[in-house]
């Protein structure tokens, strides 16, 4: 972790905020929760959301000075969180269900990373490449397990929310501090991306069931993806 988050002369912590921090790491797990079926992936999963969880108080006592506690806490945490990959390769019962989660595993760990922040500086990178290991997840899930449409579907929602989150965390920490009463915006705003996907999916799921054309699951996801890049439009 890297500086102490005060920028400028007027006294303001420049770091993400925590609402919209804290539901950007809860839509990177709630996305791997949707394709995590088995009780190895649950294992897993809960081993990584316990090391988040160390990684968010170590980050905690950092940024109050306490560094040296802080920063031994914080390093156990993303240990554990990386630990919850060798539990998925060990107690997997086939390669498919170790493939198909374990890259999805360090999504919310990256997520966290960003929004802690472990490294100011890489915020946003750390926020864009766990969302970009919840997709490769999705990806996975489809083509070694062929699963259900809406798990998958609501698993890129969920990954699109928790992109969209940080981003807003560490956009509203730079401009006003984490100090600022920013949550009615936070919540507004994720709630809104939330609406929009939940509709997107809907949508896609009813086409879906129309069965009109025969569009394949990839079509579908074409369709998802491109409301997904509307949403990007329309957040730039």
């Amino acid at each position: 972790m890297s500086g102490d988050g005060i920028s400028g002369v007027d006294g303001i912590t420049r770091h993400p905020t925590r609402v919209s921090s804290l539901v950007a790491v809860c839509a990177a797990v709630l996305a791997i929760a949707l394709l995590g079926t088995t009780s190895a992936q649950r294992l897993a999963l809960g081993v990584d959301v316990a090391g988040i969880a160390v990684l968010a108080l170590g980050g905690a006592a950092w940024h109050r000075g306490h560094r040296v506690v802080g920063g031994l806490v914080a390093l156990a945490g993303v240990g554990l969180s990386l630990a919850s990959v060798g539990v998925v390769v060990v107690r997997a019962e086939t390669v498919s269900q170790r493939v198909e989660i374990a890259p999805g595993l360090l999504g919310p760990l990256l997520v966290a990373c960003g929004v802690v922040p472990v490294w100011k500086r890489f915020s946003r990178t750390f926020v864009s490449l766990g969302a970009a290991f919840v997709v490769l997840t999705v990806c996975l899930s489809g083509l070694v397990r062929g699963a259900e449409m809406l798990p998958l579907l609501g698993a890129f929602a969920a990954t699109v929310v928790a992109w969209d989150a940080g981003e807003q965390a560490i956009n509203l920490g730079d401009q006003l501090g984490n100090e600022a009463r920013t949550w009615p915006v936070e919540v507004g705003h994720s709630g809104a991306t939330a609406v929009y996907g939940c509709v997107a999916v809907a949508a896609a799921v009813g086409f879906h069931d129309l069965d009109v054309t025969g569009v394949p699951l990839v079509g579908l996801f074409a369709l998802f993806g491109a409301a997904v890049l509307l949403l990007v439009g329309l957040y730039n």
